[in-house]
């Protein structure tokens, strides 16, 4: 799914300098004016992937209260305590323009560092590619979106499952026809035992190669389901054929079970399944928490990236793939 909004991971806003100290004189001394503070959005999530390194994805907000213009020079995240990190912080150094240097240590925050979800593949088959995720493109991981007076990041690990064929193509022929590409009509299945939130099924294919024009938001995942998968997480399938959902609310499934197929509804200029996991029922206004696949197999690599993705999708080309299974 392609963000519907610029994301804002770190940014300023400017007012007046000017504040009126009203609190007792115990503990005057450990105040002090700073030109800069900041919060996280979120407490981050450890996430646990195939580099066998553990990540920290987040968003920290900083906000300039001064009337001047700020640079940011350096950023260090820092453990507060001795340990391992149970929380971090993060000590900013800036200049207040014309030239005076200021570090401030702020945005404290817990790391929550709990057992990951752990799932079944979304797709039946092989040759599946894994795009668009966490963290070396970023049309999910930066899809921060301001809905309800609030941000949300709800797409933060999520992923955009393609397939290619034997000629390493995700698309082959005419590609303003959703036929045209291969993983269109692969068949997808529940991750895990859990019980259907909600579903659509009824609304229509779009025309690859282009986003749909005057999108709302309410439509961006169009023929989808929600699958409530237990300990507080939720699955998203999104951009399902329409007529191909079986499912509806308050069904239960089992892991492996059918749930609809491959198409090309929503917020997309090509077939794939967006699949994301959540802390809520809402597919927008949820959290994004990291989540992983209990087994499988890395037959190839991509390693000219997000850019040769784009144009296999646009034109059809093959990707540049390195073959491990050679």
């Amino acid at each position: 799914m392609k963000p519907t909004s610029p994301a804002l991971a770190v940014f300023a806003t400017v007012a007046l300098w000017a504040f009126i100290l009203v609190a007792p004189r115990v503990g005057a001394a450990d105040l002090a004016m700073t030109p800069l503070v900041g919060d996280v959005l979120w407490p981050p999530r450890v996430a646990r992937v195939s580099d066998d390194q553990r990540h920290l994805v987040y968003e920290l907000r900083l906000a300039n209260p001064t009337p001047a213009a700020i640079d940011l020079t350096r950023i260090d995240v820092i453990e507060p305590r001795s340990g391992r990190p149970a929380a971090i912080a993060h000590r900013v150094s800036v200049v207040l323009r014309p030239d005076r240097a200021f570090t401030v240590t702020t945005a404290e925050t817990s790391v929550i560092d709990g057992k990951p979800v752990v799932l079944g593949p979304p797709l039946v088959g092989t040759g599946y590619l894994a795009g668009d995720g966490c963290c070396d493109t970023i049309r999910h991981v930066r899809a921060l979106l301001p809905l309800n007076g609030r941000f949300a990041l709800a797409q933060r690990f999520a992923i955009d499952w393609e397939q290619i064929d034997g000629e390493n193509r995700l698309g082959k022929g005419d590609l303003t026809k959703v036929e045209s590409f291969t993983i269109f009509g692969k068949e997808v299945i529940a991750v895990a035992d859990g019980t259907v939130i909600a579903a659509r099924n009824d609304l229509p294919e779009q025309v690859p190669g282009k986003l749909p024009a005057n999108m709302t938001i309410d439509r961006a995942d169009w023929n989808f389901v929600v699958l409530d998968i237990g300990g507080g997480a939720f699955a998203l399938y999104a951009h399902m054929q329409p007529g191909s959902v079986r499912v509806v609310a308050g069904a239960k499934v089992k892991r492996g079970d059918l749930l609809g197929k491959v198409g090309n509804t929503g917020n997309t200029s090509s077939p794939h399944l967006h699949f994301h996991v959540m802390d809520g029922p809402s597919p927008l206004t949820s959290n994004g928490i990291p989540y992983v696949i209990d087994r499988f197999t890395i037959r190839a690599i991509d390693k000219a990236g997000t850019a040769d993705f784009d144009k296999a999708e646009a034109t059809g080309s093959p990707l540049t793939v390195v073959d491990f299974s050679r």
